[in-house]
């Protein structure tokens, strides 16, 4: 049985805390009291921002000191005190209350009925206590009648602002200048091997990625919003290196300076914010090089068509020769030393450098010492940095010109035979003074003979070392002796025309007759190269109204060879004779005079009038057409000129695209008024105008290298179709004027002179020593940059 006894505890603990707690935190309301006045009225928003900050600072060390003050001066009451106070308000006896919670010592002894009459004899004389009134002397604790000011700033405070919260608000809000985000400029410096210009970047977000060519530099700045600077810490982490941090530079020390070596992470932090950027180093492959189609040395220069792949721009390019041993000049000439002969000529090829793709190149010429002698070649290109590819060896007899007069061949074969041997000197030196002490037994020219004798006696005069410059020298003495060499080199296909004439009618074998036939061939073709070298333009043979070419002399001979193996010797020998009178027909002319006519001995004659119609005083559709095509690839010239440019920063590249657009269009009209005799030169046209188109949209793209290529590729195609009109030209007769013609039976225009643009109608001769010159001076390593962009758009003209 138990017997509840209703004692007042709680409530009596509520008023003795706060008999405690109003002396000990009237100071802090009354600082509350008047800090809520304060920042209620907004007074301290009409502060400057440095006072403003100090009044919050204030107000908020007063409340917290007042409450730090009350805290340690409060103290909860215990469970005894608080009994002492119920049983001093109820008139009990001290300490009554405490066996109000007395318990028996055992569970089972509540019903004991002893137990139980002493807990109703308690229960009698306790009663209902009562619950302590609250003792506060607020005079003795309020002397500053705290009490009263405290709700009298709160109600003044609230009647001054109507109630309305906005004094508060700004109070509690002070103008505190916003905190900019750090600015991160960084940007990249590609190596210079690559050709690219530097990327300015923004690392701005809290994650990006970065990538460029190994050997890049990243730099990187901090700054604020306002462009000053600020110090930041950067690391650098990589799987095999681990963390590290990266030494700030410059004055300020806001700058550092990221070289791409490796794949990491590199963290930006600075004033609490981090940003974190992937760094990616992309490997440059090495470079790859291979030829494409077999080397050609028909037209008296190495024509190669190689293809490149590289990343980046190759840096340099070159054709490397090694002669192949085991040959002899003549009988009578030395061993080459051997560090000529084990020494390779290396020819520039600064064709192949800059943007990587497929070009037809040119390469050595006829003045090479080692001309006629076969060579092992290799293409070998280099980049940026240093690798070098090449590619498969390939042989190739060095390109040689014929020399039909006897006195300059000699000249030119001891001049071959001084360059494979320099230690030769006093030999050679002996052969040119016997050259020139009996001149009248060679029938030589008082001309001849004296650059003979000044050859000689520089030669004699000469040291091993001058040994190049004397080769040098020997060229143009032979070419100059070479004078008659069109009239030698008429006598060797007369007699080989009257051989074979003979053989035929003697009955000879047919080894003999195909031998015979070979030995015309080759005379028929040293001589139409003999008018060529010579200066003159060689007519087509012509028979009543039909045309030949020079294949249509080949399948002559060839036809003549079947005739002679099948018994049909008079056939063969008639066949001779048509040949002959083809041959005959040959007319030459000078490139500026027309109706000139070869005289007897293969020498030019003269003149003998002038062309009419219309090719006299105005130009045939087919020649406007010619001029046309020249001045679209001037401008498509000047327009890749300036892609070029932009490439390497100089200028912008608005505009590129629509110019090339407009330049396309100028190609199509030029193409829909093409007469039908044009020919293939049609398709050749529009295979220019699709590369031109596709160059277009590069440039819309953005892509300058592609677009650069493209272009480049549209000026050869169009040089290609130039050509072609020209045949077609000459062939159907397109309104040109009557006079001398060339080879192919093309007429020249009577005003004399032509754009080298205008096709056909230049010299092979000036355009090989044009090219040779300007290679020269590219190969000058203290060119201007300027002056090394103008020789190479040169070259790629010609």
């Amino acid at each position: 049985m138990k017997l509840q006894i209703p004692v007042p505890l709680q409530r009596a603990f509520a008023v003795i805390s706060w008999e405690r707690a109003v002396p000990a935190f009237l100071p802090f309301v009354a600082a509350l009291a008047g800090v809520f006045a304060v920042l209620w009225s907004g007074i301290l928003a009409e502060l400057p921002l440095s006072w403003h900050i100090a009044g919050l600072v204030v107000c908020g060390a007063a409340l917290l000191a007042t409450l730090s003050r009350g805290a340690a001066k409060f103290r909860f009451p215990r469970k005894g005190e608080t009994l002492r106070r119920i049983e001093e308000r109820s008139d009990l006896k001290p300490g009554i209350l405490d066996s109000v919670w007395a318990r028996p010592f055992a569970r089972d002894e509540e019903d004991d009925p002893l137990w139980i009459a002493s807990r109703e004899r308690l229960i009698q004389t306790v009663g209902t206590p009562k619950v302590p009134l609250p003792r506060i002397d607020l005079a003795e604790i309020d002397s500053y009648r705290l009490r009263w000011i405290a709700p009298a700033l709160v109600v003044g405070a609230l009647a001054l602002t109507l109630g309305q919260p906005d004094g508060l608000r700004a109070s509690l809000q002070p103008p505190l200048p916003e905190r900019q985000p750090i600015v991160v400029d960084a940007w990249i410096e590609p190596p210079a091997y690559t050709g690219l210009s530097p990327r300015i970047l923004k690392l701005n977000r809290e994650r990006s990625s970065l990538a460029a060519a190994e050997g890049s530099r990243l730099h990187v700045r901090l700054r604020e919003q306002d462009g000053s600077s600020i110090r930041g810490v950067l690391t650098f982490q990589t799987t095999d290196r681990g963390k590290r941090r990266i030494r700030p530079e410059g004055d300020d020390k806001s700058q550092v300076t990221l070289p791409f070596e490796d794949n990491g992470l590199l963290t930006i932090s600075a004033r609490g914010e981090t940003r974190q950027v992937a760094i990616y180093a992309i490997e440059d492959r090495p470079p790859e090089v291979k030829l494409v189609g077999e080397p050609s040395t028909e037209t008296g220069i190495i024509r190669l068509e190689v293809e490149t792949m590289d990343d980046y721009p190759l840096a340099d390019a070159r054709l490397v020769l090694s002669l192949l041993g085991g040959q002899k000049i003549s009988i009578d000439a030395p061993m080459p030393d051997e560090d000529v002969a084990g020494e390779p000529a290396v020819i520039p090829l600064p064709s192949l450098t800059g943007t990587p793709g497929a070009y037809r190149v040119e390469a050595g010429d006829e003045e090479h010492p080692w001309a006629g002698l076969l060579v092992r070649g290799q293409v070998e290109v280099t980049d940026g940095l240093g690798r070098v590819a090449a590619t498969e060896p390939f042989a190739i007899t060095m390109p040689e010109r014929t020399f039909y007069n006897p006195l300059s061949r000699a000249v030119i074969e001891e001049r071959q035979k001084l360059a494979m041997a320099p230690s030769s000197l006093l030999r050679s030196s002996d052969f040119f003074g016997a050259l020139t002490n009996a001149p009248d037994l060679f029938d030589v020219r008082a001309a001849d003979h004296l650059m003979l004798k000044a050859t000689a006696e520089a030669v004699a005069a000469a040291r091993v070392r001058d040994v190049p410059d004397i080769v040098e020298g020997l060229w143009p003495l032979a070419v100059e002796l070479e004078d008659d060499g069109l009239a030698y080199a008429k006598a060797r296909l007369d007699a080989a025309e009257e051989a074979l004439r003979e053989a035929l009618r003697n009955g000879a074998s047919n080894e003999e007759i195909a031998e015979k036939i070979s030995e015309l061939r080759q005379a028929m073709n040293d001589y139409i190269r003999a008018l060529a070298d010579s200066g003159y333009a060689e007519g087509d043979p012509q028979s009543g109204d039909d045309e030949y070419a020079q294949s249509d002399l080949d399948d002559l001979l060839d036809r003549m060879e079947e005739l002679s193996e099948q018994g049909a010797r008079a056939e063969a020998e008639s066949l001779l004779a048509q040949l002959e009178a083809l041959l005959q027909s040959l007319k030459l002319s000078r490139g500026e005079q027309e109706g000139g006519s070869p005289g007897e001995d293969g020498t030019p004659g003269q003149g003998q009038g002038q062309g009419s119609g219309e090719g006299q005083g105005g130009m045939g559709e087919g020649e406007r057409a010619l001029s046309g095509t020249g001045d679209i690839i001037q401008k498509q010239r000047e327009l890749t000129d300036q892609t070029f440019s932009a490439r390497r920063g100089q200028r912008g590249q608005s505009g590129l695209a629509d110019e090339q657009r407009e330049l396309t269009e100028e190609l199509d009209q030029l193409a829909e008024g093409l007469s039908d005799e044009a020919g293939d030169a049609r398709g050749a046209f529009e295979d220019a105008k699709e590369t031109m188109e596709r160059a277009a949209q590069a440039l819309e793209n953005g892509n300058l290298p592609r677009a650069q290529m493209l272009q480049e590729q549209a000026m050869q195609e169009l040089r290609e179709a130039g050509n072609e009109l020209a045949d077609a030209i000459g062939e159907g007769g397109d309104d040109v004027s009557e006079g001398a013609t060339d080879p192919f039976g093309r007429a020249y225009e009577g005003d004399g002179g032509q754009d080298p643009e205008d096709f056909g109608l230049y010299d092979p001769e000036r355009i090989r020593e044009l090219i040779a010159e300007i290679r020269k001076r590219l190969e000058d390593p203290n060119l201007g940059e300027a002056e090394r962009t103008y020789l190479e758009s040169l070259l790629e003209r010609f």
